[in-house]
């Protein structure tokens, strides 16, 4: 319950978190994703650590687009992009930014949800999610000070070998292929 009210915490997850549709709560939802995946949901999240997600050590940073919107239908397909941008990651460890603008993960997963339809629930399909999943080292040498990326260009970074892409049930695997190919 919570204190003073006669609800409980659930009630209020499902009153302002149930429609994954929504861009900011469907990009928390590909974290929990990705971190089901890598056994990593053993602590609770910190919103704005300089990574999302810690797997064997190194830093994983997950990005979330999709192919529907909440807010009804638009003219054409929306944007499929991912901000990239070098920031001042905060560290929860030190509560300190970094002195330079920089990606502070390892790694990138690339979240995209190919969902058929805009019903509030669709993401909990695993089967309606593709990732991306790129090393650091390869944004920073080929998209510098980039802002975004577009699928069409994470796409283009797997047919070069330079990423890989992955349902659920095979994201452990490819995040730890991308990490093996770097020298950490």
């Amino acid at each position: 319950m919570i204190r003073g009210t006669d609800t409980r915490l659930v009630d209020f997850w499902r009153w302002g978190y149930s429609d994954l549709v929504s861009n900011d709560v469907r990009s928390v939802f590909a974290e929990y994703l990705v971190g089901t995946a890598l056994g990593v949901t053993d602590s609770t999240r910190i919103s704005w650590a300089k990574f999302d997600l810690t797997y064997q050590g190194r830093g994983i940073e997950v990005k979330a687009t999709g192919d529907h919107q909440s807010w009804g239908a638009s003219v054409g397909r929306p944007r499929r992009v991912w901000g990239i941008g070098p920031t001042r990651g905060w560290d929860p460890a030190t509560n300190r930014y970094a002195d330079e603008p920089r990606r502070s993960a390892c790694a990138y997963v690339f979240a995209h949800w190919r969902g058929a339809d805009d019903a509030p629930l669709g993401p909990l399909d695993v089967g309606s999610w593709v990732f991306y999943v790129v090393a650091t080292p390869v944004l920073d040498e080929r998209f510098r000070e980039a802002k975004s990326l577009s699928l069409t260009s994470v796409q283009r970074l797997v047919g070069e070998g330079l990423a890989m892409t992955c349902g659920y049930e095979d994201l452990r695997e490819a995040v730890d292929g991308v990490l093996g190919q770097q020298p950490w």
